[in-house]
């Protein structure tokens, strides 16, 4: 089951291509020196669209298949049937009727199989070793020719779904995201319940599945990707052997209505009372169907603009006035005719005391951004990082690979499907400007989640406790004419940005050896990407393995990344990535990206492990979170709960949150700096230098 991504600021959807009327031309696909993948696509004579890869180096062959219908496709009386529909498809075929065939198969060569259902798309996907692709699509395909759906595992699969559901009960992200959803337009497919349970499903029988199947499974709305390292050639003809059978039903494109949040002249609010001890506030803006402005990426442009952390962004002036420690969010388009753009803001309890100054600034920062006009020169360096990561970067494989190379054929051009997240081909203000008109308040529904909020109504499904309301005064007004707030500005030009990509040639393994310092180095003879990977680990004596050293040096971890937030953050937007974490084992720095650009992270690193500089203000936001984190810890998914006791038991040195708790609630910012000027006193410094 997928949760919209909706608090995350990446696109996990690419934004689709330019308009018609204006096309672009697309220039050929880089590829670095040692990158032997090549694609294929084509469109089978039943209508499904197939991408296929092909690359020697992968490690497992996969195949994905998305069908174009999702849990929006739910008849009113049956929320959840196309999630239910998921799991009952796996139950046999007419070819290999044991329910459990295709999973021993997969588990006995390597795999493994997994499917989601999702608002307005189902995914279906499988990895297996490479000497098993073919019985494992042979397989796979009599899923969408003959499947059985067979009667004696309903109730069986009906547990399994409410099981997903009961899972996620006491999950706040999930109940703000349904709770959002209830005030959505009565009516609109959005505003459901996506999951199910025994009370929505109970009493489905097999002529409804079967109904169901036949109004919304066809081969024309049907994408498949098949990636592996046999020739494309094999691939292609295991494709059109296996999956031409699929029924072409000429189902007419499933049209969602527009409008699940319609204007209206208030401030919409959700107070929500979490499980945990939470405090954020959530925005999200109603965006009309944008996927014609995938060339130009408006909605990513206004992503990076918003989540942007460094000198001048909205966050550092949130953390600036004592409101806020974190935000995330970004846009999502999980279905072609709609989407969201989405801000979560992590609140101090002086944030949360004074909301109203958050949302001020929030709608400061949009101000200055219509203000600004067209950011040029941020699209340019969006384009020449998409280069240089579509030539370079990791791009994953198996499954995973699959499943996005599926799902892009479903939501892109067909000739640029597996190319479209790295295609920033044109310039275009009117697009941005649309985007940035939606961003108003009359255009709003706002959630604020915390402890103690005031409520008077009882979710239905997750039993949340929650309040709505909608201010048509002060509340309102004051955000349709916002004051300008001069600590916020766009963001400024990136100093890393690499502006050559070459390979250093040749050179030795190198090792140097001192008391205090061990370096290795390897020069990268395989991947062959213009990329270092510097790894530092300071091993701590064996004396300072204690209770009171484990808290601090977790306040250290969090000091420092949080001194180092914006450099980082700005490092990050030019592939440069920056880690520094802290145990009693000692302290971890890893600096990974281009080369050319790393020594300037490098030293403004080095230049903040023992002599940091932090506001007492921003010190006490550190703290109350990691003390609501270990107060809150409890309340955590089991599996979390059984690796602390695991860690505990078979370590030496560990402690769980409830040890930690009060030696937290003692430390103080000066503390935690003294500590830091002492901390690297005695040890080693090990270090690992590899790459270009």
């Amino acid at each position: 089951m997928k949760l919209r991504t909706l608090f995350v600021f990446a696109l996990a959807a690419v934004l689709p291509l330019a308009r018609a009327e204006n096309p672009v031309e697309v220039p050929p696909r880089p590829q670095a020196p040692n990158d032997e993948s090549s694609y294929r696509r084509f469109t089978l004579d039943n209508g499904i669209k197939v991408i296929l890869l092909s690359d020697p180096k992968l490690n497992k062959s996969a195949a994905s298949l998305a069908v174009g219908v999702g849990s929006y496709s739910d008849p009113a009386n049956r929320q959840g049937l196309a999630h239910f529909l998921e799991h009952m498809l796996f139950l046999g075929t007419e070819k290999y009727p044991d329910e459990s065939d295709y999973r021993q198969y997969l588990e006995g060569n390597g795999g493994y199989s997994n499917a989601y259902t999702a608002g307005a798309i189902t995914n279906y996907h499988f990895e297996v070793r490479h000497e098993a692709l073919e019985g494992a699509l042979d397989r796979f395909s009599q899923f969408f020719i003959a499947p059985l759906f067979s009667a004696k595992f309903t109730e069986r699969e009906m547990n399994a779904v409410n099981s997903e559901f009961q899972f996620r009960l006491e999950n706040d992200l999930w109940r703000e995201y349904h709770l959002h959803g209830t005030y959505y337009r009565q009516g609109h497919p959005a505003n459901h319940f996506n999951i199910g349970s025994r009370e929505t499903l109970t009493g489905t029988t097999h002529e409804e599945l079967l109904n169901f199947y036949k109004t919304h499974y066809s081969a024309g709305i049907m994408t498949l990707a098949v990636t592996g390292k046999a020739p494309l050639d094999q691939l292609e003809r295991w494709a059109r052997e296996y999956f031409s059978p699929i029924e072409n039903r000429h189902l007419a494109p499933i049209n969602l209505p527009a409008d699940f949040l319609p204007p209206k002249p208030a401030l919409r609010m959700i107070r929500m009372e979490p499980v945990k001890d939470l405090r954020q506030l959530t925005l999200e803006f109603a965006l009309p169907g944008i996927r014609q402005y995938y060339a130009s990426k408006p909605a990513e442009l206004l992503s990076y603009i918003f989540g942007y952390e460094g000198e001048g962004s909205l966050l550092s002036q949130l953390k600036a006035e004592g409101l806020a420690t974190g935000i995330s969010g970004g846009a999502d388009f999980d279905a072609k005719e709609f989407g969201s753009f989405m801000l979560t803001i992590k609140l101090t309890p002086a944030g949360l005391k004074d909301y109203a100054r958050v949302l001020d600034l929030v709608f400061a920062a949009i101000r200055q951004a219509r203000a600004a006009g067209y950011p040029s020169y941020i699209f340019k360096e969006r384009q020449a990082m998409a280069r240089l990561d579509e030539m370079f970067k990791d791009k994953g494989e198996g499954a995973e690979r699959a499943v996005g190379l599926a799902n892009q054929v479903q939501e892109l051009p067909f000739e640029v499907a597996e190319r479209g997240p790295y295609l920033w081909l044109q310039e275009d203000p009117a697009g941005y400007q649309l985007v940035l008109d939606h961003l108003r308040p009359d255009n709003m529904l706002i959630s604020l989640i915390a402890k103690g909020q005031t409520t008077d109504k009882v979710e239905h499904y997750y039993g949340t406790h929650y309040s709505y309301s909608e201010d048509t005064g002060e509340a309102y007004t004051r955000l349709l004419n916002p004051p300008a707030v001069a600590g916020i500005q766009l963001p400024k030009a990136n100093p890393f940005i690499p502006t050559k990509a070459g390979q250093l040639p040749m050179q030795p393994l190198q090792l140097v050896n001192e008391p205090g310092f061990s370096l290795y180095y390897a020069q990268d003879t395989e991947f062959l990407r213009p990329m270092v990977s510097e790894v530092y680990r300071f091993r701590l004596p064996r004396a300072l393995g204690s209770l009171e050293n484990a808290v601090r040096l977790s306040f250290y971890q969090a000091c420092v990344n949080e001194v180092l937030n914006e450099t980082a953050y700005t490092a990050g937007q030019a592939g440069l990535n920056f880690s520094l974490t802290s145990d009693l084992e000692g302290v971890k720095i890893t600096l990974e990206g281009y080369n050319e650009s790393m020594a300037a992270l490098r030293d403004v690193v080095a230049a903040n492990l023992v002599d940091f500089k932090l506001s007492p203000e921003r010190f006490n936001a550190i703290k109350d979170r990691i003390v609501r984190g270990l107060t809150s810890f409890p309340r955590s998914d089991a599996y979390e709960v059984i690796n602390q006791t695991r860690r505990a038991t078979v370590r030496e040195f560990y402690y769980r949150p409830e040890e930690a708790l009060p030696v937290a609630t003692g430390l103080t910012l000066a503390a935690i700096q003294d500590f830091a000027r002492q901390l690297y006193g005695h040890g080693k410094i090990e270090a690992l230098v590899y790459g270009n």
